[in-house]
C-alpha cells in the first residue's frame, strides 16, 4: 500500500509478496538471505522446505 500511498504507512519488519504458486519455488535460490514461509492452513505459517501445493488462498 505504500507504494499507492507514496510514504511509509507503518514499520515492516516483514514484505509480503504476490507470486504464482507454479513459480514460488523460484524465489528462494534468487534470495538466499531470506526466509520464506507459505500457508500451512488455520491461519498457521510454515517454512518453506520444498515445493508443495498451497491449501488456502488469498484473494
Amino acid at each position: 500500500m505504500n507504494l499507492f500511498h507514496g510514504l511509509q504507512t507503518r514499520g515492516h519488519g516483514d514484505q509480503e509478496v504476490a507470486v504464482p504458486a507454479a513459480h514460488f519455488a523460484l524465489l528462494p535460490p534468487i534470495f538466499p538471505e531470506l526466509d520464506f514461509w507459505v500457508p500451512a492452513g488455520e491461519g498457521v505459517l510454515a517454512p518453506l522446505t520444498a515445493p508443495a501445493p498451497f491449501s488456502t488462498r488469498r484473494t
